[in-house]
């Protein structure tokens, strides 16, 4: 079916008659939740009015407020607590006090009006965060249903991600936030969309988002697989302080220490880590990260308060590189060995945020600016001796960067044609300004320019969309977002061939539209149709011709079904995704690359239950082809695309003092060229993990890798010439992944 069909059906389900608007209830229910121990507010918890299922979901503060009728039961419920609920009678304030009870979800009885905030979907990543590891930022990327990452840069690099049957390179087509604040850099001196999370400390994260597909207005640019965005929680119970140590000369340290009062005062936090690591490489990693993380908030009234963030991130690192398949099957290096031990960088990263936010009730908005400056420097050889055969073919990539942005949100309930809804909308602004270096280099001495640029890129970009309740039972939403870029390349290149100059303007709009329903208890419906893109890199755009379409457009549609009770939930997604033409820059040649239309279309299998009271079990399964749409059949092959990726986990997650789990990821073979001739080999890979709480000391213990597999992490088709060769050779490079590791760490809480 075609996108322009796609529309046309949903928006004819749009006015059908689907019922009659339910009579508004009439008494007003505030209050606040809190943990029934240590009386701290809960956030996120939600209340849900049992006979009339709707639900809210409480503030930052644990405060909600919502209307009911006489004699309603409202229940509130969170994650790790059993539900408390109350009959109203009138007008009230309630507070209520969960008690600590093993992890069950909401057994969804779901209608329209709760299904215009989308709590359902959030319950099952709440879930997630709460049952899986995630000690580190590699390991809140796993967080998110089919994702799944790859580290080949000596542990600084940003990881290569894979999702929905992108390999989205560094962050090409995954957009990740954290607070609102952008991590992908556009143009970035090694690939479209960087996004490096090695800043983010996961001690803080509290929430974590996830949208697939261009469906939703609040994701635009590199939203094109999907977006993932984290909140970081405002105060802290009490300060911690924890060391950890490892194989491989692997050691780590936080601390997090609160500071000020609770909520409704100021108040908030600061926290630092430092880690290092050497990795299995014969050549050591040296790898060692710098991390500082602070926040605060204060009321400005009665419904509102200031926000502010700071980051700050420092790392080096040497790489053992990609190797070649046959140095290691020959004999010469090991597969931890390495070609030219002089590769690695470094990467340094500070934000700033303030905010103003609406501090509780139905009409949420935020208006938030933020700066980021960055400064990344990488010294790779990929090719060896293909093209200089007596000084190799090392380069040098770098740039330094300033990010500032700003971005207002807002919704708020709001009635169309006696139905109840909900309208959102936002507006704002990205401008980002770098200086960006490509280099040839030998033993990380720079010796030509091949391409030196200024770049100034700006996108200013609004949205808005409505949701509606069709019925008691029918929620659709229609959604529109303009995005505006205006890119600008200065040349600066010294004695090179390359002169990359210009300026260009362009903008995309795109349509959203779902629909969803409840079928019977606990089983949702939904469709979705909706265009989406990623920038192009702005050296590509400014060179191309005028009536070249430089922004690509991505068409996304979907059915999925999901069915929630209290101990389980399981869910079913078939989506297909079409990309137009996109011009690729080869950040590692400087030169633009012409990639085709390409579709993509799979299934994504989900499934969380409760075995016993203290036991969770969880899977996933990504099922996708890929190919170019113009390519003849046998050079149709979409390189490194994922075709079946999926993870298993057992985890025990108890209101006693023990948790422990085991997780098993996998990622299947897939082709490494357009013509399958080179095969990237599938992986799978099992972790344990465990902690003890004893009084106010928590013990930590895992296995990496449990049972010592031999997996390549990192693998690409390259065309390469080692010292000594006479022609060159494509065949698989790649970077091995870590054999078993043993972690120990103690916390100490104060």
């Amino acid at each position: 079916m075609s996108f322009r069909l796609s529309v046309v059906a949903i928006l004819s389900m749009l006015l059908l008659p689907l019922g009659a608007t339910a009579q508004s209830p009439s008494l007003h229910v505030r209050g606040t939740v809190r943990g029934h121990e240590t009386g701290a507010l809960l956030s996120g918890a939600r209340v849900t009015l049992r006979s009339a299922r709707q639900q809210v979901v409480t503030s930052r503060e644990g405060a909600f407020r919502t209307h009911a009728a006489a004699g309603e039961w409202v229940v509130a419920a969170q994650i790790g607590f059993a539900p408390d609920s109350i009959q109203i009678a009138h007008d009230t304030l309630v507070t209520f006090r969960l008690r600590p009870a093993p992890f069950q979800l909401t057994a969804i009885t779901t209608s329209a009006s709760a299904l215009l905030g989308d709590h359902a979907a959030q319950e099952i990543r709440d879930l997630d965060l709460a049952l899986r590891p995630h000690d580190s930022s590699q390991e809140l990327l796993r967080l998110v249903p089919g994702l799944v990452i790859a580290q080949h840069g000596g542990g600084g690099k940003a990881e290569q991600v894979f999702l929905r049957g992108f390999d989205a390179d560094h962050g090409t087509d995954v957009a990740v936030s954290v607070d609102g604040t952008p991590v992908n850099m556009v143009s970035h001196a090694h690939g479209q969309g960087y996004a490096d999370l090695h800043f983010l400390l996961p001690e803080v994260v509290s929430g974590l988002t996830v949208r697939k597909g261009p469906f939703d207005v609040r994701d635009g640019n590199l939203a094109t697989a999907g977006a993932v965005a984290f909140t970081t929680v405002d105060r802290l119970e009490r300060a911690s302080t924890e060391v950890r140590t490892g194989a491989f000369n692997t050691s780590s340290g936080r601390a997090l220490i609160p500071i000020g009062g609770g909520p409704g005062a100021f108040g908030g936090y600061v926290a630092a880590a430092i880690a290092r690591t050497d990795g299995p490489f014969q050549a050591p990693q040296q790898y060692r990260r710098g991390n500082a993380f602070a926040k605060f908030t204060a009321p400005l009234s009665s419904a509102t308060e200031l926000v502010f963030t700071a980051s700050g991130f420092d790392a080096t690192w040497d790489a053992s590189g990609q190797i070649p398949a046959r140095a290691v099957a020959g004999g010469l290096i090991s597969r931890f060995g390495s070609l030219d031990p002089t590769e690695g960088g470094s990467s340094r990263r500070a934000d700033a945020a303030v905010a103003i936010r609406a501090r509780q009730g139905d009409a949420p908005w935020q208006l938030r600016a933020y700066v980021v400056r960055s400064d990344f420097e990488l010294y790779s050889n990929f090719t060896f001796f293909l093209r200089d055969s007596l000084k190799g073919d090392g380069i040098a990539q770098a740039e330094r960067r300033l990010v500032g942005g700003l971005q207002g949100d807002y919704a708020r309930p709001l009635t169309m044609f006696g139905r109840t809804g909900r309208l959102t909308a936002l507006a704002g602004l990205r401008a980002d300004g770098m200086d960006v270096a490509l280099r040839n280099q030998t033993a990380r001495v720079v010796t030509t320019d091949v391409l030196v640029s200024r770049i100034n890129e700006a996108n200013l970009f609004a949205g808005v969309a409505q949701s509606v309740a069709l019925s008691d039972r029918v929620q659709a939403t229609a959604g529109m977002r303009g995005d505006l870029f205006a890119q600008r390349v200065t040349d600066g290149t010294v004695g090179g061939a390359m002169n990359v100059s210009g300026q260009r303007t362009s903008a995309i709009l795109s349509p959203k539209l779902s629909v969803t329903a409840a079928v019977g208890r606990g089983t949702l419906l939904t469709g979705q149709v909706g265009q989406g893109f990623h920038s192009n890199d702005a050296r590509d755009v400014v060179q191309a011709a005028p009536r070249d379409r430089v922004i690509p457009r991505a068409v996304g549609m979907e059915l999925s079904a999901r069915r929630t009770w209290a101990t389980g939930t399981i869910a079913a997604t078939f989506w297909r995704t079409t990309l137009s033409s996109e011009l690729v820059f080869v950040g590692d040649e400087g030169v633009t690359e012409a990639s085709g239309r390409t579709r993509r279309v799979g299934i994504d299998l989900e499934g969380r239950l409760r075995l016993l009271p203290l036991l969770w079990l969880d899977a996933d399964l990504n099922l996708a082809r890929g190919r170019f749409v113009d390519e003849p059949r046998g050079a149709d092959r979409i390189p490194l695309a994922p075709t079946r990726t999926g993870s298993i986990g057992l985890s025990l997650r108890a209101a006693g003092p023990l948790t422990a789990g085991i997780r098993v990821r996998h990622i299947g073979a897939r082709p490494a060229d357009e013509r399958g001739e080179v095969i990237a080999e599938g992986q799978t890979v099992a972790d344990l993990s465990a902690e003890l709480a004893v009084g106010r000391v928590m013990l930590i213990g895992g296995v990496d890798n449990l049972f010592n597999v031999e997996w390549n992490e990192a693998q690409f088709a390259t065309t390469s010439r080692l010292r000594g060769e006479s022609a060159p050779v494509t065949e698989l490079h790649f970077t091995p992944g870590s054999g078993r590791a043993l972690r120990v760490g103690v916390r100490v809480w104060r």
